[in-house]
C-alpha cells in the first residue's frame, strides 16, 4: 500500500482551522478558514476527504456533526467536484443519518459546469442554464438583492437559482455555516404570462425569507418553527 502523501504544514493547520470554525459554528472564522483554504486549490481535496473519512456518517452524536460534514463536503466539492462526487455516492450507499444524507446530495447536485454565472453586490450568483434565459432570473434576483440592507448579505457565498421541479419540497432553502442560499425558480407560465408576475413576486419573498435565516444566525436547516416565524 503506498504511504498517504505528505499534508504541508501551512495546509494542515488551514483544514484544522477550518474544522474549528465549523464546529464551534462562528460564521466569521468559518468564512475566512474557507477562503484561506481555497488558496491551496486542487492541493486541499485529499486532506478534507481525510478528515470525511473519519467521521461516523450514520449517527450525529451532536448537533456540530452535520456542519462539520456540510462544511467540509462542501469545500470539497468546490475545490473537485469528482473527488466530492465520488466521496458522496459511496457514503450514501452506507447507513448514513438522514440530515448528513440530505446535505450530501444537496451539495453534490451543483456542478458548476451546468450553471451561468455573475457576481452581485459580492455575492456569485450562479443560475442554472436550464432555466430559459428569457425569464430573466439572475437580473431579478440582483434587483431584489439590492433592496436588503448590506449587513443583511455580509458573508452569503454564494446564491443558486435552480428550476423548479414538481417533486422538490421547497421553494428556497438556506444551507448554514457556508451561508448558501437556493432558489428554486418556477417555469409553468411563459415568462410574458401575467401569471408569471405572481410566480415572481413568491420567488422575491422567498428570496427575502431565505436572507432572514442568514442575518438571524439560524443552524437548524429550516426545522425550527420557530425560526421560521424570525425568517
Amino acid at each position: 500500500m503506498n504511504a498517504p502523501t505528505p499534508i504541508p504544514g501551512d495546509l494542515e493547520t488551514a483544514v484544522s482551522r477550518l474544522k474549528a470554525a465549523l464546529l464551534t459554528g462562528s460564521y466569521t472564522d468559518i468564512v475566512k478558514a474557507h477562503k484561506a483554504l481555497h488558496a491551496f486549490g486542487d492541493l486541499a481535496a485529499d486532506p478534507i476527504l481525510r478528515e470525511l473519512r473519519q467521521v461516523d456518517l450514520a449517527q450525529v452524536d451532536y448537533p456540530e456533526i452535520i456542519s462539520l460534514v456540510t462544511g467540509l463536503g462542501t469545500s470539497l466539492h468546490d475545490l473537485s467536484e469528482a473527488a466530492s462526487i465520488s466521496f458522496a455516492e459511496n457514503a450514501l450507499k452506507q447507513p448514513c443519518h438522514p440530515a448528513i444524507a440530505a446535505s450530501l446530495r444537496n451539495t453534490i447536485r451543483f456542478r458548476r459546469s451546468n450553471y451561468r454565472e455573475a457576481q452581485v453586490l459580492g455575492i456569485t450568483i450562479l443560475e442554472e442554464k436550464a432555466i430559459d434565459e428569457r425569464y430573466r432570473a439572475t437580473a431579478h434576483v440582483s434587483r431584489w438583492l439590492h433592496n436588503i440592507p448590506a449587513n443583511d448579505l455580509a458573508d452569503i457565498s454564494r446564491l443558486y437559482i435552480i428550476s423548479e421541479q414538481s417533486h422538490h419540497d421547497f421553494r428556497g432553502n438556506y444551507q448554514p455555516y457556508l451561508a448558501i442560499i437556493t432558489l428554486a425558480w418556477s417555469t409553468l407560465f411563459h415568462p410574458s404570462n401575467p401569471f408569471q408576475w405572481f410566480r415572481r413576486a413568491r420567488h422575491e419573498f422567498t428570496l427575502y425569507h431565505e436572507v432572514g435565516h442568514h442575518r438571524e444566525g439560524h443552524t437548524e436547516y429550516g426545522q425550527d418553527p420557530e425560526q421560521e416565524k424570525q425568517a
